[in-house]
């Protein structure tokens, strides 16, 4: 069974954390851009401003 070097682990683990930390990073963020726009109610606001008959006024 082959040794795997300390070196080879670091190297691997680098690069793992390189392109695990940005997808974990975007995932949160969209997590909290839902949770935000689910407790503002900002969605049904959206929904309401661009339904067909909205008056003109009525845009957030």
């Amino acid at each position: 069974m082959p040794m795997v070097g300390v070196a080879e682990v670091l190297i691997t683990l680098l690069l793992l954390g390189i392109l695990i930390t940005p997808w974990l990073s975007g995932v949160i963020a969209f997590q909290y851009l839902d949770l935000r726009i689910r407790r503002e109610g900002l969605g049904q606001q959206i929904l309401q401003a661009s339904a067909p008959g909205a008056a003109p006024g009525e845009r957030m």
